[in-house]
């Protein structure tokens, strides 16, 4: 009998498209947690008067820490959305407006994530979910914070080498115009040594 030789790879599976739809799904669930982190901090700090540790003779309220909330998404549920207290008993009205226009907002974030953050975009999203108009330095730091931290997820240094590299595409549905559409997204998924699966890129495209 002839031995197998021991450095021949064992080839893994193809990625079925549940396991690759939820690969994708998780990065977009991480990118609407944020969005949705980032906008509650810039509620409360409007409904306060003052940015964290400010001491402004405008401020009517005190920050009291945070308590935790999971959210059903369209792409599946974000877990430990940190949602701001203050002394006062602040009530954000994020939660009710998400649930009510949920699809469109997550489609806008996603986009958002995939395509690069706009100022107008950002204002939509805020006033959205606020219900009110959010002022220039708002809008700012709402957008800063979102792109910077999708540029760091695009622009990351990746593992030294992958065994395995798939490249594979699905489509999601949008909204637009309040009526569903098709969205084709591509994506690169890589394998590495120890059998990880992690997203390497993806976009939108035919």
């Amino acid at each position: 009998m002839t031995p197998t030789p021991a450095s021949e790879p064992t080839v893994p599976p193809a990625l079925s498209q549940a396991d690759f739809r939820e690969l994708l799904h998780a990065k977009l669930r991480s990118a609407i947690w944020l969005s949705l982190a980032t906008i509650l901090e810039e509620e409360v700090t409007t409904f306060i008067g003052a940015p964290r540790y400010g001491r402004t003779p405008s401020r009517r309220d005190q920050r009291n820490g945070h308590y935790s909330r999971d959210l059903v998404t369209t792409v599946g549920l974000a877990e430990d959305l940190p949602v701001p207290r203050t002394r006062g008993g602040f009530r954000t009205q994020l939660f009710e407006r998400y649930q009510r226009r949920q699809a469109e907002l997550d489609t806008a974030i996603s986009e958002m994530f995939v395509f690069g953050a706009s100022t107008t975009r950002v204002g939509q999203v805020v006033e959205t979910l606020t219900g009110t108009h959010p002022s220039a330095s708002t809008v700012s730091r709402v957008f800063h914070t979102l792109e910077a931290e999708f540029e760091a997820w695009k622009n990351r240094p990746l593992a030294a080498h992958y065994v395995y590299v798939f490249a594979d595409g699905t489509y999601f549905t949008v909204i637009y115009d309040a009526e569903g559409q098709k969205m084709p997204v591509l994506a690169v998924v890589g394998i590495n040594p120890t059998g990880e699966r992690e997203v390497l890129a993806f976009t939108v495209g035919e």
